[in-house]
């Protein structure tokens, strides 16, 4: 049943959402190679990390990859804020790994998002 005070939902459109994802694991593949290449810099390596981190964010949360758009998050708070070499590498290995999960479903729409952790009592 339909709220007549809420407005229609919107049609989407498969083949755009599709050249989204498409694109989203191109420009999320070069972003871990730049983000490889940084860490190899001396100097403003984490926070060429960060600002990658931050711009890679916004689409994963646009196409509803919530770890990957917290993945980012983190990342980018422990290069910037924290200037942690370790805690960054760490975070870029498992945002590496939820990449490649988005990637090997084949349409884009691992539901990562599901997934909480259990809390410790």
């Amino acid at each position: 049943m339909t709220n007549p005070d809420l407005p229609p939902p919107l049609a989407v459109d498969e083949a755009r959402l599709a050249r989204w994802r498409t694109r989203y694991l191109k420009d999320a593949d070069e972003t871990l190679a730049q983000m490889a290449l940084a860490a190899g810099e001396s100097g403003g390596g984490l926070v060429s990390i960060g600002r990658l981190a931050h711009r890679l964010k916004s689409s994963a949360a646009l196409l509803g990859h919530g770890v990957i758009a917290n993945l980012c998050a983190s990342i980018e708070l422990a290069a910037v804020e924290f200037n942690d070499a370790l805690v960054v590498s760490r975070l870029v290995a498992e945002l590496r790994v939820r990449v490649a999960e988005v990637a090997a479903e084949g349409d884009g729409a691992v539901p990562l998002t599901g997934r909480v952790p259990a809390r410790s009592t």
